[in-house]
């Protein structure tokens, strides 16, 4: 409530007299109208103290609203009730005269109005100056997280507590987004301003986030904290005695307790305990388990065990038995170890005719038999050195206290020891704490030496303060644990950030106590979190910093605990900051720095926006030093750099100015040919004027030069180049020159037609012509009487006589062209092989000599079986075949009277250890022998699931192959292959129906294969219908398209959206929700329920203002390898859509698209050359793209066609085998292309014919064909089939089969065999079976081991009573072995059915 007066200094505050009011009448009240009437006439003159009034009128209004409330608190009874209403009454009448007729909620309440209702009209003017204003809606008082441990919370509640003003506002109450409503499980309280959330009887499930949402005035605020409940772990509070007995006849009883409720069996001897009326009888009381035995005999001695999960690994319990009666030990391995044995006190114990030690598996037993006084002793077992002891006793026997236990007092969190002293030395005792049974356990330490028995409780809590008893047999001594009162504080120390909790518990409830640092009060804050739980109160410090290690102190009570806090971390500081810097466009930026710490990382932003390396951008770490450089800046670089190492930043601004031009791209060396038009490129950072030199002599532009400019680039032409134009160029811009040289070779020019002689008759003309291959090589100048010829770049062929005629004047003269000397382009070197490798000796000779020879010393060689000459044009090879250490020599090569030599070395061979790895020399595979040590085996999976094939080579690090239906497989996201020394693994990720398939590996020609069979999740064959690709979250940004997608596992008839029940489009097995023009209202949670299965994902819709950080950069790959496309936005979160040419990409076995916050990356695997093209990223209005280029792969021959030589009417086969697979090949009969139907037709020589089988029999369907080798396609109704385990196809020689597996009524169709020409077809028929036949089938399948009792059940419905008196037992054969299964029954003329998949030969 806001309180504005009129500039009146002496005008009371009617607010402020309220007290007065009460005592006073209604006849004061109007005297006092009077008084502040004529008060008021003075106010006009007084504007000066208007700001002082105002302060001193409001104190007084707060003032008399406290002592209202006070008089309200000490009315009692009726009495009290109706002068509370006289007092209102009046109160209210002052305020009709002195207030606005605007009542907050709560007044009008009082006055019969409703909230916000419309009151009395108000007068003109509000008197004395007062205006009343509606309270703003805010909490006074928030909500504090709660954290409760599960043994502290269990039973009881857990408050909420918030205060909101006004007190009319209207709470509601969530729990994680979900409304609660008042329940014996959740109290709502509302008192005044006070509002709270009382959860009763706290469970592990309330753990979350609550909200209060309070709304008042059509406003609404909230406030949120957490519930924490610590979850418990599972022990023992009360484990068995480690000995009981009773009477005969009497009842046994034993009980032991958790910490927690949780299920637990009861063992005998290692068999499970059940209820038995009568006998036994097993109760679980909350955490409190009890085993009872009625009637006790000698025959309910033994081993009782009571075991959870959650125990120790070893589990172990002890005996006691009467004299001469056999007694067992027994325990329990984890797991297998040899490391065990039996003791006896210190000593082994051997078997023997007293003691029998077994051990079957994990269980291991000791027994002693026929016990005497002189077994009783302590029994231990040890295994991996830890000890588990036991103890024998025979009989009742009786001990005395010698020395009994003291009273201990302790504070929180102290050990605690009592010691006493028994007579007899080796009973154990029982220790109680409060009547509870103590066993060992990390916080309860049980010691026996000798008599002497000690009780150490570690860590003690103020709830072990009770009595101490220890009892052994029939001697008991007792005493008392004290706790002092108050727990202190510990000194805390935790890491930089993280939070830091100072917790003391006292024995009283105290609502509240005072929290110090050093000498200043510590209240709540965003820093400080202080929690009062009764008897335990936490002070908790968020993000510690450095600065707030101090001392730490609780006063309560009168006393007081102080603690200190130390803060762990690194105290980075920048010894060395960046500094600005100035550099010139196109140089490069250098920002170093120097950190007080190594191998802490440093974050470079560029304006705030988070610097990615790049080509021009580069980062160096060097120890404590860290340097960010920026090449090639421009006058756009100018900014500001900082560095960030751990939330402490330095920054530095980068100033660029503009430089000097330079060239960006250089010229290049060229070769070119005479006469051929050259062209010299260069680019410059600037557009400037250039000048060219040609051997350090300027250019200028003629008839044959061109000089050229467009934009920064710079162009030199020189046409029809000459030998003089070559040399060194050099483009010089003033400030920066770049220079390359020009090679210029000679045109090679051939006659083509030579000079004929020709015969003519006298005075008839006779011409010679001569045609080269090069016409401008040959110039004739007439310079009036004097004729000239030119012949350039002469070559041997012209070499002959030139004749020259003019009229009757002659005269000729030879033209002889010498062949250029042999020179060595690239001469021989030596050679290093090993042994009985090939050995390749290779040169390039400047010209084809006349002559030339190998020479091995003074040998010539020659083609035989050890060497092979090669001459391709310019080059000349020669290879030693499987060399060896007497082939080591010089090798020369003579070609006229030039020569080149090089010396053959060779190495020794490589060596294979036991493990078969290569141990010394080289690695290759020849004449390795490798075999299949373990075969890849058959692998039967569900879908969705992984399939692995693994096999086991003989020889490691040997190249192998996997295919799939004989197509090579290649890694992808779905497909993995792994090597591991001599194993090789192939696996198959969220396998499908589809992926039903042969798997084949090849090793060095040898291979394996294996069936992948797929089953549905429900059924053997189709599957259940489920989600295989899930809807994802999805955020958007308004008026987007919003597509939320899914795929089934198989098309589906309907689907069912929710949200508003928007439409649904449908396509094949995928399912897409279409929202356009997403509005904020679109935000929500969308399901798609097929039936069987439902997926569901979150939209959100966010404001569009997304930026690219780092756009996309073209990516170049060959064919078949993998492609990597990554950009950022400047939000996290936000769904992207990825198109390769214009098409959009959706996860597959060849994509991966994956999003990484604000990091989002397309993978796209096993590159086509149609695959090249734009790559497009958009995210709300955020775009970038790039170009996937795919270069073509290099194709080669791995192994040419052969000759073939067959006999007239055979069969002539050719093969060849590529570098890659899937390339479309032509073949060529002299010249001629041969197609598919060039080869014979393919014709059926036995058809195919109808058959009728049983249902879930196999059928086979058989044909013949005129070729072996013909190909052929099997269809069912015009669908091809293709191999999975329901189908198989067998090729023969000239026969085709299919095989059908567990034939279903629906198999009655039509299948036909095609091979192109030619077609034959049958038709299956399906009968159904009978039940009892079906039934036993699918029993068989199951293969139980009780094999035919089921069977036996079928066959006495309707015939006589018959039994399997030898039954069917487990054969194992080697393969390609024959498999017989045996079994007889009782009766001679019984009918038995054999279903030949099983295939079991069944004698009767």
């Amino acid at each position: 409530m806001e309180i504005f007066i009129a500039p009146d200094k002496r005008v009371k505050d009617v607010g402020s007299s309220r007290e007065d009011v009460y005592e006073s009448s209604e006849a004061s009240l109007e005297s006092t109208k009077g008084r502040v009437e004529a008060e008021k006439q003075k106010i006009t003159d007084k504007d000066n103290k208007m700001l002082t009034e105002q302060k001193q009128t409001q104190q007084q209004a707060e003032a008399s609203a406290v002592t209202q409330q006070k008089t309200r608190k000490t009315l009692k009874g009726d009495q009290e009730r109706s002068t509370i209403k006289s007092i209102q009454s009046k109160t209210d009448t002052v305020k009709d005269l002195f207030l606005s007729q605007t009542p907050s909620p709560g007044e009008g309440r009082g006055r019969g109005l409703r909230p916000g209702g419309k009151g009395p009209t108000p007068p003109e003017e509000p008197f004395a100056g007062f205006k009343l204003k509606a309270v703003p809606l805010k909490f006074i008082k928030k909500l504090q997280d709660i954290m409760l441990k599960e043994a502290e919370s269990i039973g009881s509640a857990a408050v909420f507590e918030c205060e909101v003003s006004p007190s009319t506002a209207i709470t509601t109450w969530m729990k994680d987004d979900c409304n609660l409503r008042e329940s014996p499980k959740h109290k709502f309280t509302s008192d005044g301003k006070d509002r709270k959330l009382n959860i009763i009887d706290v469970q592990l499930s309330d753990t979350g986030e609550y909200t209060c949402i309070a709304k008042n005035a059509g406003k609404e605020i909230s406030c949120k904290a957490k519930l924490i409940v610590e979850e418990l772990p599972l022990k023992w509070i009360k484990e068995l005695e480690e000995e009981t007995s009773a009477m005969k006849g009497q009842p046994l009883y034993m009980t032991c307790e958790l910490n927690k409720e949780k299920d637990a069996i009861w063992k005998k001897n290692g068999e499970v305990l059940k209820k038995q009326a009568g006998k036994i009888q097993i109760n679980v009381i909350g955490m409190q388990h009890a085993l009872t035995i009625q009637n006790s005999t000698e025959a309910d001695t033994g081993l009782i065990s009571c075991e959870v999960s959650g125990q120790e690994d070893v589990k172990t319990s002890t005996n006691h038995v009467k004299p001469k009666a056999n007694a067992t030990f027994k325990c329990e391995l984890f797991k297998e170890s040899p490391n065990w044995k039996w003791l006896k006190g210190e000593e082994e114990v051997t078997p023997s005719d007293k003691i029998e030690i077994k051990k079957e598996g994990k269980e291991l037993t000791l027994t002693i038999k026929n016990c005497q006084p002189e077994d009783v002793a302590q029994y231990c077992m040890e295994v991996e050195g830890r000890l588990y002891t036991a103890n024998l006793t025979l009989g009742e026997r009786e001990a005395e206290i010698l020395k009994p236990l003291a009273s201990v007092e302790v504070v929180e969190k102290q050990d605690a020891v009592f010691e006493t002293e028994i007579s007899e030395h080796d009973v154990p005792g029982e220790w109680k704490l409060k009547g509870e049974v103590l066993t060992r356990s990390p916080t309860c330490e049980i010691h026996m030496e000798r008599g002497v028995r000690k009780l150490t409780l570690k860590n003690c809590q103020l709830d072990h303060a009770g009595e101490v008893s220890y009892q052994a047999l029939n001697a008991m001594t007792s005493a008392m644990l004290n706790m002092d009162f108050v727990v202190p504080l510990k000194d805390v120390s935790v890491p930089e950030k993280k939070q830091a909790k100072f917790e003391c518990t006292i024995t009283k409830d105290v609502s509240k106590v005072m929290w110090y640092r050093g000498d200043d009060v510590i209240t709540p804050d965003q820093k400080y979190d202080i929690i009062d739980d009764g008897k335990k109160h936490m002070l908790i410090i968020n993000c510690c910093e450095f600065d707030d290690e101090d001392a730490y102190t609780i006063a309560v009570l009168g006393k007081m605990s102080t603690a200190r806090l130390t803060v762990d971390g690194i105290r980075l500081r920048f010894i060395s900051p960046l500094k600005d810097q100035t550099v010139k466009e196109g140089t490069t930026a250098r920002f170093e720095l120097e950190l007080s710490h190594e191998n802490i990382p440093v974050t470079w932003y560029k304006n705030d926006v988070k610097i990615h390396p790049s080509r021009t951008v580069l980062t160096h770490v060097d120890g404590k030093k860290h340097v960010l450089e920026m090449k090639e800046v421009t006058l756009d670089d100018t900014c500001q750099i900082k560095a960030e190492a751990k939330g402490i930043p330095s920054m530095a601004n980068l100033t660029v100015i503009e430089g000097d031009a330079y060239f960006t791209v250089k010229l290049q060396d060229y070769t070119a040919v005479e006469k051929d038009e050259v062209a010299l490129d260069c680019e410059l950072s600037k557009d400037v004027e250039v000048m060219w030199y040609h051997n350090e002599a300027e250019i200028k532009p003629s008839k044959m030069v061109a000089i050229k400019a467009e934009g920064k680039r710079r162009t030199l032409v020189i046409k029809k180049v000459a030998n003089k134009d070559k040399g060194q160029y050099v483009c010089d811009c003033g400030t920066d020159k770049t220079m390359a040289t020009l090679h210029i070779e000679a045109r090679h020019i051939k006659v083509v037609r030579p000079v004929y002689g020709v015969e003519v008759f006298d005075g008839e003309t006779a011409r010679f012509e001569v045609e080269l291959s090069e016409d401008d090589d040959v110039e004739i100048v007439e310079d009036g009487a004097k004729h000239t010829l030119v012949l350039y770049n002469c070559k041997v062929p012209q070499t002959g006589e030139l004749v020259f005629t003019a009229a009757n004047a002659k005269c000729s003269a030879n033209l002889k062209v010498k062949e250029p000397p042999v020179s060595f382009i690239t001469p021989l070197a030596d050679v290093h092989a090993y042994e009985k490798d090939e050995a390749k000796f290779e040169l390039e000779i400047s010209r084809e000599p006349k002559s030339f020879r190998w020479l091995k010393g003074s040998q010539e060689l020659t083609n035989d079986d050890k060497f092979e000459i090669q001459v391709e044009g310019k080059r000349h090879t020669l290879i030693v075949k499987s060399a060896r250490y007497e082939d080591e020599a010089k090798y020369m090569f003579e070609a006229e009277d030039k020569r080149t030599s090089g010396k053959l070395i060779i190495k020794g061979d490589y060596e294979l250890n036991q493990r078969g790895q290569c141990v010394s020399g080289r690695q290759h595979y020849v004449n390795l022998s490798v075999l299949l040590s373990l075969p890849i085996k058959d692998v039967t999976v569900k879908e969705r699931e992984t399939a692995e094939f693994s096999v086991e080579l003989s020889h490691d690090k040997i190249p192998v192959v996997w295919y799939k239906n004989d197509v090579r497989l290649h890694p992808s996201k779905v497909v993995h292959m792994s090597e591991d020394g001599k194993v090789f693994t192939l696996a198959f990720k969220e396998v499908s129906i589809d992926d039903t398939s042969m798997i084949k590996v090849e090793a060095m020609s040898k291979t394996s294969e294996a069936m992948l069979t797929v089953l549905g999740q429900y059924h053997a064959d189709e599957g259940d219908l489920y989600f295989t690709v899930k809807l994802q979250n999805y955020t958007a940004v308004e008026k987007d398209e919003v597509v939320l997608s899914c795929e089934l596992s198989k098309a589906a008839d309907e689907v069912r959206w929710y949200k508003d029940e928007r439409p649904m489009q449908a396509d094949g097995k995928r399912r897409m929700l279409v929202i356009k023009k997403a509005a904020r209202s679109s935000i929500g949670s969308y399901t798609c329920d097929c039936g069987i299965d439902k997926t569901t994902a979150d939209l959100n819709i966010e404001e569009r203002d997304i930026k690219v950080v780092r756009p996309l950069y073209s990516v170049e790959v060959t064919e078949t390898e993998t492609a990597k496309f990554e950009t950022e936005i400047s939000e996290e979160d936000l769904h992207a859509t990825w198109k390769l040419k214009g098409e959009q990409l959706h996860p597959s076995p060849d994509v991966e698209i994956k999003d990484e916050g604000a990091r989002h990356i397309l993978v796209i695997f096993n590159c086509k050359m149609d695959m090249a093209g734009s790559i497009d990223f958009s995210a709300a209005n955020a775009k970038s793209s790039a170009q996937l280029r795919v270069k073509a792969r290099v194709i080669a021959l791995a192994r040419p066609l052969a000759d073939a030589s067959v006999t007239a009417g055979e069969t002539a086969t050719f093969e060849c085998e590529l570098s890659y697979e899937g390339i479309a090949v032509e073949w060529f009969l002299g010249g001629t292309k041969l197609e598919p139907s060039d080869r014979p037709a393919v014709e059926f020589s036995k058809p195919l014919q109808d058959q009728t089988v049983e249902e879930e029999a196999t059928a086979t369907l058989e044909c013949e064909v005129s070729r072996e080798k013909a190909e052929v396609r099997w269809f069912k109704d015009g669908t091809e089939i293709r191999k999975t385990k329901k189908y198989e196809m067998i090729v023969d020689g000239h026969k085709r089969a299919l095989i059908i597996h567990d034939c279903t009524l629906d198999d009655s169709r039509t299948y036909a065999c095609d091979a192109k020409q030619f077609k034959t077809s049958c038709f299956l028929n399906v009968e159904r079976e009978s039940s009892r036949e079906r039934l036993l089938y699918r029993y068989q399948e199951r293969r139980l081991t009780e094999s035919f009792k089921v069977f036996n059940y079928f066959l006495a419905s309707s015939a006589p009573h018959i039994e399997f008196s030898k039954p069917l037992h487990d054969v194992e054969v080697k393969e390609k072995e024959s498999a017989r299964f045996e079994c007889e029954v009782s009766r001679e003329d019984v009918k038995v059915s054999v279903r030949p998949r099983i295939n079991i030969s069944i004698k009767v």
